[in-house]
Formats: structure tokens, C-alpha cells, sequence
């Protein structure tokens, strides 16, 4: 299989502050590897890039909590984050940026690895090179990474060490409609084009969210469509609907309440949120915006110039917003562009109806086209005003939404979703 022998013995040692190739162990060893190999299951290495919330990252966490058909092998570019704490403690964790380079139970527990690099240069030779270390010493038949830098780093180790290890790239965003908002400066999104250009196609597959994300992929890259699989994200459906019985309450909010969660950036339109509560004459909910970002202090400005101070709430981020979503009477979505959003399915899971934008078609699609929630155009303050307002006064409604939800959304359950993802990943070292 892929990196079973050759890529475990393909790696460069640093000497000199040069990069050579190192010698193959004797004939004997690597007939050893082999035969030990054939006797386990195939070793994935998941990379991720650190455990700061967020959706893809808690994907992640799923993937490696719940392996079954493979060795599940934990690789971080930086072993920082809120969902170190949730990452089980038998799961074997590699920290490309510390001098520890497997990350103990006691430091997942604090959320911090210690002895990070701080110096910039030439960090991703660095990454790259402990990257091809950790394949060589686990025998690693693949890689999954997840999100641009980790695919940056996962390709350079099998260009320049480890090539015969599988690649696989997991797409969490429409990369080409997320761009000018993830990418600011020019250097970064000309960087960002010119790896999907160059990189993507270099990968064995490319497993994207949603159905949306592979038809914006293979529209502007066509030599990336026999590459690309859709595997929908996985949700704990039990353990989000556990959750939402603990944690915070909200401190005297008064019903109708609306809940948005997730960062607090300008690309999830929490702007267009406030004005649209502003607009509304006949119902006065409470809103609570669960997370954070650059754009918190613009968005509490924001609801002090509309008159909202009193009703608005932000309760930062935290590990468990579903306690917090529980109490919704309506979780509203107002993205400017978004893939396939965790948050819906959660809300879904917790009878909770959804307002959102059709700003990509991962929400239609996670939607059920508009069966289980309520669509509008992205930017429009006065549709969604209109759309929140009819869900909040109508409660037949919302008991109908959150029905055919709660039936929509499991498909997405978390068995089902790793078994799917990890028989992907089978197929890649097969092939």
C-alpha cells in the first residue's frame, strides 16, 4: 500500500542546515515494515492546522474520535486550541511546531502545547520535514489534510521525502466565492490560486463538504473532476443533543430569541442581522451571537447605533453552543458565503428552525431545498427581517420546520458519516 515501505524510508535529515536524503534501512528492515504493515489496519494521518473552534476543526475531532476501519494518527501544525480538550486520550497526537512532538493527555487537557517556533522563516521546510519524519515512523499510508496551509504542507513532504504516500485534500469553503474574504492581501490570494492550480491536481483526491463545492471546483478547474468526492460532514447528533441539557443559560432574555454562532467575521453577515432585527415593528426578539472575532466590536457599535444594546447579546466562544442554541426560537444564518455549515445540522439536531441565505447551494442542499427551513437572499436586510418575523409569529410553523429537520438531518449522523469517509480513504490507498 502507498507509503507502507517506500515512503517510510524516503525522508531527508537535516545536517549542515542542508536537506539530504537519507539511506533506506537494510533489506531485512523494510521486509520487517512490510510484514508488520499487512498485519494492521492502513494508517491515516489527519493534519490540521490547530484546534481553535471552528467547523472544519470539529470534523477533525470527529474523524480521529471515531476512527473504525483505520489507524487514526493526529498531526498539528501548531497543537493549540479550545477541541485539544475534546480529542480522546488514546488517540496518537503529533505536534509539528513544539519540541515535544507527540502531545501528551495533560497538554490536550490545557489546550496549549509548550516550545512553539516563533520564527518564520522557512517554516514550512520545517513542518514539512517533522511531517515526513512522523509518516516514516508510523508508516502512514495517507494524508488527509484539512484546510490550504496543511494541503501546502502534506504536498511539499510528499514531493520532496515521502513519494508514495497517498494525498488527500478536505475542502471546507466554496474556494472561489470565500476568496476575497479569506484571502485580504493580494500576495495571499494570488498564493491561494496559483495551489489550486498547481497543488490541487497533484492530490490523489479532493473530498469536498457539498455537492456545491465540487460543481464550483470542476467549473474553474476542470482537471480536478475525476479527483473530487463529495463526503458530507459527519454530526454527533446524540452527543450535540446531550450537550444542549448543559452549560450556560441565558440571563434574562426575553423570548422570541434568535441565535447566530460561529465567528465573528465579516463573511457571515451578523451585520445584516442587525439591521434586519431593527426593521422589525411587530415582534422585539433577543439576539445572542455566540463567538468570536475581529468584528465584535464593530457588531456591539453596531447595535448601540440601531437602538439593540439591551437586546443584543454576545456570549463569546465557547465549547458548547448548543446549550445556547437549545434555547433558539430561530437560529438565523445570514452568511455571505458559507459551504455546508455545521450549525445548520445542529440546530436541525435540537428542533431548532433555521432562517438562512442562499448564498451557496450547501445550504439549500443541507436544507432540503427549503423543506426544513426558510431561504433568502444574502445581503437583503429587509427579506430576512420579513423571513424571521414570519417564523418567530408563527409557531405551526416553526413546529412543522423543525420536524421534517429533525427527519432531514439523519442522513448526516456521525456512524454513518466516518464509515463513508474512511472507505474514501481506503479506495485512495487501494488505487
Amino acid at each position: 500500500m502507498g507509503g507502507r515501505g517506500r515512503a517510510a524510508t524516503g525522508y531527508a535529515a537535516r545536517r549542515g542546515g542542508r536537506l539530504r536524503p537519507r539511506p533506506p534501512p537494510p533489506l531485512a528492515a523494510q521486509a520487517s515494515i512490510r510484514a508488520q504493515a499487512d498485519d494492521r489496519k492502513p494508517t491515516a494521518l489527519y493534519l490540521g492546522r490547530n484546534l481553535y473552534l471552528g467547523g472544519a476543526e470539529r470534523v477533525w475531532v470527529s474523524y480521529l474520535n471515531h476512527a473504525r476501519r483505520v489507524r487514526a494518527v493526529g498531526v498539528l501544525l501548531d497543537a493549540r486550541g479550545t477541541l485539544l480538550r475534546e480529542l480522546r486520550p488514546d488517540v496518537e497526537l503529533f505536534d509539528l511546531s513544539g519540541a515535544e512532538r507527540v502531545v501528551s493527555s495533560e497538554v490536550r487537557a490545557s489546550g496549549l502545547a509548550p516550545g512553539h517556533d516563533s520564527v518564520a522563516k522557512w517554516k514550512i521546510f520545517r513542518e514539512a520535514y517533522r511531517l515526513g519524519r512522523i509518516v516514516r515512523e508510523t508508516g502512514a499510508d495517507v494524508i488527509t489534510s484539512f484546510l490550504m496551509r496543511s494541503h501546502m504542507v502534506a504536498l511539499l513532504t510528499r514531493e520532496l521525502w515521502c513519494r508514495d504516500v497517498r494525498l488527500v485534500f478536505n475542502v471546507h469553503s466554496m474556494m472561489i466565492q470565500s476568496a476575497h474574504h479569506l484571502y485580504r492581501d493580494p500576495a495571499s490570494l494570488a498564493l491561494m490560486r496559483g495551489f489550486l492550480r498547481w497543488g490541487f491536481p497533484r492530490a490523489d483526491r479532493v473530498a469536498v463538504v457539498a455537492e456545491g463545492v465540487a460543481a464550483e471546483l470542476r467549473e474553474h478547474y476542470p482537471a480536478l473532476g475525476p479527483r473530487i468526492s463529495v463526503v458530507h460532514n459527519p454530526l454527533d447528533l446524540q452527543g450535540i443533543q446531550d450537550a444542549a441539557t448543559r452549560g450556560s443559560r441565558l440571563p434574562e432574555a426575553q423570548e422570541p430569541i434568535i441565535v447566530a454562532a460561529g465567528r465573528l467575521v465579516a463573511l457571515k453577515g451578523l451585520d445584516v442581522l442587525l439591521d434586519a432585527v431593527a426593521r422589525m415593528r411587530d415582534v422585539h426578539p433577543t439576539v445572542v451571537l455566540v463567538g468570536d472575532g475581529p468584528e465584535a466590536p464593530a457588531l456591539r457599535a453596531r447595535a448601540e447605533r440601531l437602538g439593540l444594546a439591551d437586546r443584543v447579546h454576545l456570549v463569546g466562544e465557547t465549547r458548547n453552543p448548543w446549550a445556547y442554541m437549545a434555547q433558539a426560537t430561530v437560529l438565523a444564518l445570514p452568511s455571505r458565503t458559507e459551504a455546508f455549515p455545521n450549525v445548520i445540522g445542529e440546530a436541525l439536531a435540537l428542533g431548532v428552525p433555521v432562517v438562512a441565505t442562499t448564498c451557496a447551494p450547501g445550504i439549500r442542499e443541507y436544507l432540503g431545498g427549503g423543506r426544513c427551513g426558510v431561504l433568502v437572499p444574502p445581503d437583503d436586510p429587509a427579506a430576512l427581517a420579513d423571513a424571521l418575523e414570519r417564523v418567530l409569529r408563527d409557531p405551526d410553523l416553526r413546529a412543522r420546520l423543525a420536524e421534517d429537520g429533525l427527519r432531514e438531518v439523519q442522513h448526516f449522523g456521525l456512524g454513518p458519516g466516518v464509515e463513508r469517509y474512511e472507505r474514501l480513504l481506503e479506495e485512495v490507498i487501494r488505487a
